[in-house]
Order: structure tokens, then sequence, then C-alpha cells
């Protein structure tokens, strides 16, 4: 009587063909993905630093309905010029109360250096009392009406 061999079952784990394919593939969705996903980091920060800017505005706007003027750079309080996530640094100009009829401020979100922000393409946003907006220090690319559409 003749034996015959038996096969052994297939281990059923993966070749390393399979697992190049694999790492391949993702190493390519990746690649992808990273830039557009840096881009949305990117503009979710300037719309938190837009925010802020509209809530300095805003109280800029009360304090001259209260006041009769808009009120001095020094009087600001500090915490109206904070931007959550410490991307940017608030800023606001307002007359000087030696020039008599000046009615205006500029308000500044100015991109900190150190900070994933500092590439943005849009620069640094500008805001005044006339609600008018617009960048500083942009991309030659940028446009300042899309940077502060989106």
């Amino acid at each position: 009587m003749k034996t015959q061999a038996r096969q052994a079952p297939p281990d059923g784990g993966f070749t390393l063909i399979e697992m190049l394919i694999v790492v391949g593939i993702l190493s390519l969705l990746v690649a992808l993905a990273l830039p557009n996903y840096s881009s949305h980091l990117r503009r979710a920060k300037r719309t938190e630093a837009q925010a802020a800017m509209l809530r300095a505005a805003q109280w800029m706007e009360r304090a001259a309905s209260a006041n009769g003027r808009y009120p001095e750079t020094n009087s600001i309080p500090a915490a109206l010029l904070l931007v959550p996530g410490q991307r940017y640094t608030l800023q606001i100009e307002s007359p000087d109360p030696t020039q008599a009829g000046v009615a205006s401020y500029r308000i500044t979100a100015t991109r900190m250096p150190n900070s994933d922000q500092a590439n943005d393409e849009c620069g640094d946003l500008v805001l005044d009392q006339s609600n008018r907006r617009s960048t500083i220090r942009q991309a030659p690319n940028a446009d300042a009406g899309t940077c502060w559409g989106r």
C-alpha cells in the first residue's frame, strides 16, 4: 500500500507583493489627501480669526453708540484681542483723541510667524469701520474677496 504525502493547507497570510501593493495604494491616498486637509485647516483657522474680528468690530460699534465716538486703542479690553487657536493676533487701531472729527478704526489679524498659518496664501486680514474687508501680505494669486468669502 502506497501512502500519499499530504500537503499542508495554506497559511492564509499575505504575500510580500500583496503587502507592497497595499502600502503603495495607501501612500498614494495620503499624498493626495494631505494637501487638501492642510488647506482645510488653514481656512478653518482663518475663519476663526474673521469671527474674532467681527466680534471686535461689533464691540467697537457698541462702544461708539454708547460714547459718541470710537474708543481709543489703549482702552480696548485685552480679552477682545484674543483669537481661538492662537494662529493670529488681533490689533485694533482707533483714532487719536487729538484728531477731532476722525471716526474710524482698523482691525488687523496678523498671522503668527511660527504657526502653520504663516504659510496661508491669504496673508493678514484687515477690517475697518466701513466693513471693508481686505488682505495684506498675501500671495500674488490670492484675492481678498475669495479669502474673506470662504
